[in-house]
């Protein structure tokens, strides 16, 4: 399949840090693997924004880019 192949050819994320408003973060490890991944934070949080910083990426056979389709946050609302 060609999307694999291009999949693999680009970075991929493999740890990243999200900081939230309050100052509290969190650190994420994501598998090597295409599709949608989650993960929940070990605390609730009470934010207003959600920033992530890219720490570790898995190598890309042929570029060094890293590429993200899409990032979900999920919440409640008081």
């Amino acid at each position: 399949d060609s999307r694999e192949n291009i999949f693999f050819a680009n970075n991929r994320i493999k740890k990243a840090t999200f900081h939230f408003s309050d100052g509290s973060q969190a650190t994420a490890t994501f598998a090597d693997r295409r599709g949608f991944q989650t993960f929940a934070l070990p605390r609730p949080v009470r934010t207003q924004w959600v920033q992530m910083s890219i720490n570790e990426v898995y190598a890309g056979s042929r570029y060094r880019d890293t590429c993200l389709s899409e990032l979900q946050v999920w919440g409640e609302l008081p």
